[in-house]
């Protein structure tokens, strides 16, 4: 039994020492990482930059797509609130013109300066006639003894 024991307690003895090398061994990786370690640790790096530079993108397309809809909306209030400026001032200028056509009538002018001016029309013997270079006077029968006429 001794024999068995000592092969057992041989067994036993490289076991612990394959343990404590393996051991040793992956203290020693830990502590230094080996070059899988390595590129498995870039991989990573350049798979987490990747994904956070992919969300960094989507989050400022989307606040980008929302600005952008923010500004189509204010510019179509804007666009309606111009239209219904343009609409108010089309009609005043109708008015305006209207009301300029109405002041304008010969009749209501005629009318104005009998009514509120005292005004009439002169009689003929107050009424003097000018002569342009294109026409000739001629001077009325009922004014040749009484008035010269004014020539231009």
């Amino acid at each position: 039994m001794s024999h068995d024991s000592d092969r057992w307690d041989a067994n036993h003895l490289e076991e612990n020492l394959s343990l404590a090398s393996c051991s040793e061994s992956f203290i020693a990786r830990s502590a230094n990482p080996s070059l899988i370690r390595r590129a498995i640790d870039r991989r990573g790096l350049k798979q987490l930059l990747a994904g956070t530079l992919a969300c960094l993108l989507l989050a400022f397309g989307l606040v980008f797509h929302a600005w952008m809809r923010t500004q189509v909306t204010q510019e179509g209030y804007r666009l309606s609130k111009l239209t219904q400026e343009h609409q108010q001032l089309l009609r005043r200028r109708e008015e305006l013109t209207l009301l300029s056509a109405r002041l304008r009538n010969p009749a209501r002018i005629e009318a104005l300066a009998r009514e509120e001016l005292q005004m009439s029309p002169p009689g003929s013997d107050r009424v003097v006639v000018l002569a342009t270079n294109k026409m000739p006077v001629q001077k009325p029968a009922a004014l040749a003894g009484t008035r010269a006429v004014a020539r231009r």
